[in-house]
């Protein structure tokens, strides 16, 4: 999904009721542990997920 005209750089996907895995489009669909993000990549993917779950 494209938001103010940039492409989408982080995907989530539940592997189970306690894990989720962040797939990063930017580097050829990387999927690793939502723990294992930067400080900058989890308030990303934080916001993102509040901004989707308001709508």
């Amino acid at each position: 999904m494209d938001v103010l005209g940039q492409p989408a750089r982080y995907a989530l996907r539940a592997v189970d009721l306690k894990d989720m895995v962040v797939i990063n489009l930017w580097n050829a669909g990387e999927q690793r542990p939502v723990e294992t993000l930067s400080g900058g990549e989890s308030f990303l993917v934080s916001l993102s997920l509040a901004l989707a779950c308001q709508n």
